[in-house]
């Protein structure tokens, strides 16, 4: 009766063993078929070319790299995260650097706004992420914060028309029903004139954070309504007043010299 006893036994664990053998095999066998069917055996994916796309877009540059396959499969990977996503061949285009890498970038988006509103979210994982403008012509664009936008890696002076609703409806049960029209003028006279040198945007732009729309209207001591203009890191705010007496306070302040809306040079 002992030796039946002692006989099953060792039967027993001989079955578990074989059992544990028999699991991971599967699991072996599993992360084979992984490796087979990885990223890295699949097709190379299409980059964005010179002559497949017309006009100029904007990316929000992730990573580079010299070989193309190893750009391929980056964004097959981000692809699972992002919709937007893809590659190009940097020197295939004059706004960028002219390194012989491709380019794996968020993108490509249709405008400025679009560009920064996304990087604004994803620089959440990727602080050193930035946007770019590509196009052929040889003058570099970039942006890595509402506040920080660079023409060949030199800051733009930046112009923030500053209002708050309940004093732009005071001030039109006043009378007042310039301040419009005062900002039109106003911005497209720097539009026209020095769109290199400077950039405008509005403070109730979804593009500020709560603690940048904060930040920038403590610095800058701006009340009621008028324009914030940002130097590096210096500030100011000019109470809204007559477009002519704004742009010459703007260009006085940032070192410009002042146009007229005739061509012609002023003081």
């Amino acid at each position: 009766m002992l030796r039946i006893l002692s006989f099953s036994v060792v039967l027993f664990f001989l079955a578990s063993a074989c059992g544990t053998d028999s699991s991971s095999s599967d699991t072996a066998n599993d992360t084979s078929s992984e490796v087979t069917d990885s990223d890295e055996n699949l097709p190379v994916i299409e980059p964005i070319k010179a002559n497949t796309i017309s006009g100029v877009f904007y990316i929000i540059n992730v990573s580079a790299f010299e070989n193309q396959e190893d750009a391929s499969n980056e964004v097959r990977k981000m692809r699972k995260i992002h919709v937007k996503c893809n590659y190009l061949w940097i020197p295939d285009f004059g706004t960028l650097s002219g390194k012989k890498l491709w380019s794996v970038f968020l993108g490509p988006f249709e405008n400025e706004f679009d560009c920064l509103k996304y990087l604004s979210d994803y620089q959440n994982n990727d602080k050193n992420a930035y946007g770019v403008l590509v196009a052929q012509y040889p003058t570099r664009f970039t942006f890595h914060s509402v506040l920080d936008r660079r023409t060949d890696n030199v800051k733009k002076f930046g112009i923030v028309i500053y209002s708050t609703k309940a004093d732009e409806e005071a001030y039109a049960a006043e009378g007042g029903e310039d301040w419009g029209f005062f900002v039109n003028e106003v911005q497209m006279y720097f539009e026209n004139n020095y769109s290199q040198e400077t950039f405008v945007e509005t403070i109730k732009s979804e593009l500020f954070t709560d603690a940048e729309h904060k930040s920038v209207v403590e610095k800058s001591g701006a009340e009621r309504f008028g324009y914030i203009l940002v130097k590096g890191n210096a500030y100011r705010f000019i109470p809204h007043d007559l477009p002519d007496s704004v742009v010459s306070q703007i260009c006085d302040f940032f070192g410009l010299v002042k146009v007229d809306m005739y061509g012609e040079e002023g003081c």
